[in-house]
Formats: C-alpha cells, sequence, structure tokens
C-alpha cells in the first residue's frame, strides 16, 4: 500500500494511517510527491485534482520499476459514489491505466464501510475525508503556506471536539482571507456562541481576518465557488 505524504495531506491523516498499518501489519510505502512544484496545480482552475493524481500515478509507475513489479497493477479507491461528482482525477487514473477496483464490483461508501466493519479496521467509521487543497475556491492559488493555515484551523476545531470538519480559505471582498467553517449537521448545536468565541482568538492568530460558521453544516464540495 502506498500514500503520498505532501503539504495537502493532514498530519493527522498521516499517522492514522501509520498506525493502522502498523497494528494489521500492512506494507505501507510513503511517498513524497510534489504537486505544489506545478503551477497548473497551484493555479486551482477547477482541474487541481487532475494535477495532484497525474503526479501520483506517475510516482507509482516509477515505484513499480524500482521494486521490479513492471506488471503490477496501479489500484485506486474510487467507488460507486465518486461517479455522481466532478472528479478530474478519474481522468488522470483512465490515463494512467490505474484501476478502480470498487467502482469494477459496483460498491458504494456504506458498503465499503460495512466491509471495513467486518475486517475490524478503525478506518471504518472515519468521516468523510478531502486533501486539505479541497478547502479552496476555485481559482484561489493554493499553497503551502495557506495549506498549513487550513490544517492548523481544523486542528484547533478538532481539539474542540468537533469530527466532521472543513475550514475553507475564503476571500472576502477586500481579498481578506477568513476561515469559513463547516462541521458535520449533528454536530452543529453544539456550536454555540461560548464555543465559538474559544475557536475565534487561535484561528484568527494563524492569519484569518475572521472566522464564520457556516449554518449549513458540512456538504460536500462546499469550497468550489467561494
Amino acid at each position: 500500500m502506498v500514500i503520498a505524504v505532501s503539504e495537502s495531506l493532514a498530519r493527522h491523516e498521516l499517522l492514522d494511517a501509520r498506525q493502522q498499518a502498523l497494528d494489521f501489519d500492512f506494507d505501507l510505502v510513503e511517498i513524497a510527491t510534489d504537486e505544489l512544484q506545478n503551477p497548473l496545480y497551484r493555479a486551482n482552475t477547477g482541474n487541481r485534482c487532475f494535477f495532484c493524481k497525474a503526479t501520483l500515478f506517475d510516482h507509482l509507475a516509477r515505484l513499480k520499476i524500482e521494486r521490479s513489479m513492471p506488471d503490477a497493477g496501479i489500484v485506486y479507491g474510487a467507488n460507486m459514489d465518486d461517479l455522481d461528482d466532478v472528479r478530474p482525477g478519474h481522468q488522470a487514473a483512465k490515463a494512467a491505466g490505474a484501476l478502480a477496483p470498487f467502482v469494477e464490483v459496483g460498491l458504494y461508501k456504506s458498503e465499503i464501510r460495512r466491509l471495513a466493519e467486518i475486517a475490524g479496521l478503525p478506518s471504518r467509521d472515519r468521516p468523510q475525508a478531502a486533501c486539505l487543497s479541497s478547502r479552496f475556491p476555485i481559482n484561489v492559488t493554493v499553497d503551502a503556506d495557506r495549506l498549513k493555515m487550513v490544517e492548523q484551523a481544523e486542528a484547533i476545531v478538532r481539539a474542540a471536539g468537533f469530527e466532521q470538519i472543513r475550514v475553507r480559505y475564503r476571500l472576502d471582498e477586500h481579498k481578506a482571507a477568513f476561515a469559513a467553517i463547516e462541521i458535520g449537521p449533528q454536530e452543529l448545536s453544539r456550536m454555540v456562541p461560548d464555543v465559538v468565541a474559544t475557536l475565534h482568538e487561535p484561528i484568527v492568530a494563524l492569519g484569518f481576518s475572521r472566522i464564520y460558521i457556516d449554518p449549513r453544516g458540512y456538504r460536500q464540495g462546499g469550497a468550489q465557488f467561494g
């Protein structure tokens, strides 16, 4: 198994992957990817995921050669639910000849979670996650410093006891960055004024002008257009 390590991967996600690999004796290989070096990725014009996945699959193709496994398949985790969403990364997968077994057998996320539960995997009930670059609206530049701001802000919200978290990097009419916080709809009742007050100061200290609690809660793709 391979995990790509870059500025767009939250540290806690990497640590959890390492722990699960250790607990289940998985052969986990970490590779450093460099998608942020690509100006087309940083520009974030709507097809950022294509360049991310293309970089990943290029690294995996080289890894096959390094490990003397030229005929090995490259497999990634796309599933049936992903087909309902615009995912440029699928185009990169197709170009690289990567296989999507969950799609081939028609599995949806809920079914995959059930299989993970049967296997005893602790990741079975993890909240949905996406790379940190997904927190940026289209045409807002992604860079290492901004990714770190988002990651640290999400860590602050997580430390307050919330599980499903997105801190969206938004720009106001003056081009000042503010943190738009989405949490799971079932958790919104706990986001009371006293809690908001405890989040405001440390998140603003990261470089955001203010915080905003989205009353709609977390929704997939909520960052796309600001």
